[in-house]
């Protein structure tokens, strides 16, 4: 499934998932001023914010 229909769905996507199509590291994710939500011990980032965090980071 492609990024732009996950969030047309309001998926949540794993550290794992973001990670990937950020193509970083764990610890750089974690750096990055990117909302998540915590679900107890598990974090999810939304397709949307994920989505949205790549289009302005391509304006730079």
């Amino acid at each position: 499934m492609r990024l732009s229909d996950r969030i047309s769905s309001n998926e949540l996507l794993s550290s794992a998932e973001v990670m990937r199509i950020l193509k970083c590291s764990y610890n750089h994710l974690r750096k990055l001023p990117l909302a998540f939500i915590r679900l107890g011990r598990v974090i999810r980032y939304r397709a949307a914010d994920v989505q949205a965090f790549i289009q302005g980071k391509s304006h730079v």
